[in-house]
């Protein structure tokens, strides 16, 4: 069997494994595809991507004309950011968030683009693209989370190419119309968006990070009590000597940090002794004050 050969069942594998980790991503850009194809090659666009239809209570309107796409570039352009941006919400935040967080930032961007510009004949996944760019970016700004990292570069030639199409420089130049205000709404509802989830995503990480910080703390204190148990007697000696003359034996001073330690070691060494013989004991008094003086009269007397 060929290397080629080989390579085809893996493909088909690693095809299918993708199309069931990330069912939403793989129907969004099936249906960019059909999209394509509509915006492309009809002049006519069927009326369900056509923004709108809020009076006749068509209210998926606002969202589907992300799926139109003129022309075999803007669709590949857009499929690929998509496909690197769009997996990662979904692979690691959940099928449910990543649904809500492409509606929300299409609805927006959508409407930004048809208050702004009057009409209603645009389309393309760009908007939501750089709500999920700016969603992702902010995002890991406030919880730092691998699976989510952006290379800075990338995040610098999305923002540099927004500023390019914004200067109007492709209107000149390629004689093609951008959707500016969808691209800047979607931006800006992204890093909104990444704003909220990533707070509360630093708080849960934080809760985390307490949680393990009081265990780990809770394991030092269990290893350091065996440890100091478990100490020699020399050893034991050693460390009451440098406590009570604030000196190593090698002469070197006993910083304040190494007093503490000591001391807590010897306490812990000294659990297991009889309370007389641990270091600072004091026996009580067993006979009273002795109120006499050694030729027996008393030191105080009562006058009436």
């Amino acid at each position: 069997m060929s290397d080629k050969q080989q390579e085809t069942p893996r493909f088909n594998s690693r095809l299918w494994g993708n199309l069931i980790e990330q069912p939403i991503i793989s129907a969004l850009l099936g249906m960019m595809f059909l999209g394509y194809l509509t915006g492309t090659y009809l002049f006519l666009f069927p009326q369900i991507f056509v923004f709108g239809g809020l009076d006749g209570g068509e209210y998926w309107r606002l969202v589907t004309p992300i799926f139109l796409h003129f022309g075999i570039i803007h669709f590949v352009f857009n499929a690929l950011w998509l496909a690197l941006l769009g997996s990662k919400v979904e692979r690691f935040a959940g099928h449910t968030q990543c649904l809500m967080l492409i509606l929300f930032i299409a609805i927006f961007s959508n409407t930004g683009q048809y208050l702004w510009s009057g009409s209603v004949r645009f389309g393309g996944m760009s908007g939501v693209i750089y709500g999920l760019l700016g969603y992702l970016w902010v995002h890991q700004w406030l919880a730092p989370n691998h699976h989510f990292f952006l290379p800075k570069e990338l995040v610098g030639f999305m923002l540099l190419w927004l500023l390019v199409c914004m200067s109007g420089a492709l209107d000149y130049v390629l004689g093609i119309g951008v959707a500016n205000a969808a691209h800047f709404i979607g931006l800006v509802t992204g890093m909104f968006l990444g704003l909220v989830f990533g707070f509360l995503a630093s708080r849960v990480n934080l809760k985390k990070l307490m949680s393990k910080s009081r265990e780990k703390s809770m394991d030092t204190i269990v290893n350091f009590k065996n440890l100091a148990r478990s100490i020699t007697p020399n050893v034991y000696q050693t460390f009451k000597r440098a406590v009570e003359i604030g000196r190593w034996p090698d002469g070197s001073g006993l910083t304040v940090d190494q007093k503490e330690i000591c001391i807590q070691a010897i306490i812990e060494y000294e659990s297991d002794m009889p309370e007389s013989e641990r270091t600072g004991f004091i026996a009580p008094r067993v006979e009273g004050c002795n109120l006499k003086n050694k030729g027996g009269t008393d030191l105080l007397s009562w006058r009436d």
